[in-house]
C-alpha cells in the first residue's frame, strides 16, 4: 500500500498554495501458485484536486477535479529461461464531476526476452488513461519495444521505439490560457 500527494508549482509568490493537487493511493498483491509463476493485482484511486483558472465569459472551471479508479488483475511468468511474459485487464473509471467521463478496459501486455545477461528486448501493448491538460482525460493505445544492451559492464544502451494512438476527450475549447 502506497500514498503520494503532489502539488503542481503555483502561478505567483504563494509558494505554500499550489494550484493542484493529485492524491493517489495504490496497493499491489501477488500469489505465486507456480515457481516462477504469478497472479498479480494491482489497485489504484486517485484524487485530482485542480484550481486552474476559468473558461473566458464564464464562471466554470477551464479544468474539472476527477477521481480515478484503476483496477488490473493478471498473470506474470518464465514461458521459457529466457522469456517472461506478463498480462494485465482491468477497469478504470474516472469522473470528472459533471463533463464527460472515462469508463472502460485497461490492458498490458509485455513479453521479454533476455538473450544474455547483458542483452533484453522488450515487446509491449499498453491501453490507459491519463488526465490532460488540452481535454479532461486522453486515452493511450501504445504498441512499444524496448532494446538494452549492457556494453563494458559500464555504460547501458536503451533503444524504445513505438507508436502511441492517442484519443482526447471532453476538450474544453472555450479556455483561454490568459484566464490562468
Amino acid at each position: 500500500l502506497q500514498n503520494e500527494t503532489v502539488g503542481d508549482p503555483p502561478r505567483g509568490a504563494d509558494i505554500g498554495n499550489p494550484d493542484s493537487l493529485w492524491h493517489v493511493v495504490t496497493g499491489a498483491g501477488k500469489w505465486k501458485f507456480l515457481p516462477k509463476t504469478a497472479v498479480i493485482l494491482d489497485v489504484a484511486y486517485s484524487i485530482y484536486d485542480k484550481d486552474n483558472g476559468v473558461l473566458t465569459g464564464t464562471d466554470e472551471p477551464a479544468y474539472q477535479d476527477s477521481t480515478a479508479l484503476r483496477t488490473y488483475a493478471g498473470m506474470a511468468g518464465l514461458l521459457t529461461p529466457s522469456v517472461t511474459a506478463t498480462l494485465k485487464v482491468g477497469y478504470g473509471r474516472a469522473d470528472y464531476h459533471g463533463d464527460e467521463d472515462f469508463g472502460g478496459v485497461i490492458a498490458k501486455a509485455d513479453i521479454e526476452w533476455r538473450a544474455t545477461t547483458q542483452t533484453r528486448l522488450n515487446l509491449g501493448y499498453e491501453r490507459g488513461f491519463l488526465d490532460s491538460v488540452a481535454a479532461n482525460f486522453y486515452v493511450d493505445d501504445q504498441f512499444y519495444a524496448v532494446f538494452e544492451q549492457t556494453i563494458a559492464s559500464r555504460w547501458q544502451l536503451t533503444l524504445e521505439p513505438g507508436i502511441r494512438f492517442r484519443h482526447y476527450e471532453g476538450y474544453r475549447r472555450q479556455f483561454d490560457p490568459d484566464d490562468m
